[in-house]
């Protein structure tokens, strides 16, 4: 049985400059964030107002389980629970990834760690399952799913954003980003917006 080595916020510190390099080639300006209510959505960060519209993505991070150190290959879990977040935030204009850091010891974790990325959209009643190899080729999946594009490449990253996303005013991009950390029913809640199940972080991207 495969297990995790990491947490998914030790994988936040991969993914995050990775995916931020890659939005910078595209937006002058990428603000990686994990929204709270009470802080990135409070009335002092209102205030900030940029005066320029802005982007948002979803990025879950995922992470890599194996059965024993430094084998070829990684498996990943997609929980259903991450494609209602998803459904969620493509009706406000944000699209939802997932990320993965390629590596199967912690030892090889790392910043210049590879990562692999996949879109997630739609509707999935059952937790998707791939086995990755480490040069990100799917070896195999469980419950193939269209609510899965990828492996991606990072032009494909920048061309979903560039089509689905929306350009929003600082104050609707805040209030978006609160009703995705309440969530979708059945977990719009008081103990999902307090941190309970999944949360994405986000980006927010300026011309």
């Amino acid at each position: 049985m495969a297990i995790s080595f990491i947490s998914e916020h030790s994988a936040e510190y991969v993914l995050v400059p990775n995916i931020v390099a890659i939005m910078k080639r595209e937006f002058s300006t990428v603000l990686p964030l994990y929204f709270l209510s009470s802080r990135e959505g409070s009335s002092i960060a209102r205030l900030c107002n940029p005066s320029r519209n802005v982007r948002i993505l979803n990025m879950f991070a995922r992470r890599p389980k194996i059965e024993v150190p430094h084998q070829p290959s990684i498996e990943m879990k997609l929980n259903k629970s991450l494609f209602e977040i998803a459904q969620l935030s493509t009706t406000l204009g944000i699209p939802t990834f997932a990320g993965i850091p390629l590596v199967s010891s912690i030892i090889d974790f790392g910043l210049d760690a590879k990562c692999v990325w996949f879109k997630l959209s739609g509707a999935q009643k059952e937790d998707v399952f791939y086995k990755i190899s480490l040069d990100s080729t799917i070896l195999s999946q469980t419950h193939n799913s269209p609510a899965v594009e990828g492996p991606l490449k990072e032009t494909d990253i920048i061309g979903e954003v560039l089509r689905t996303s929306w350009l929003m005013i600082w104050d609707e991009a805040l209030d978006n980003l609160k009703a995705i950390r309440r969530g979708p029913a059945p977990y719009n809640n008081f103990w999902f917006g307090l941190g309970g199940g999944y949360h994405p972080f986000n980006l927010m991207m300026f011309d």
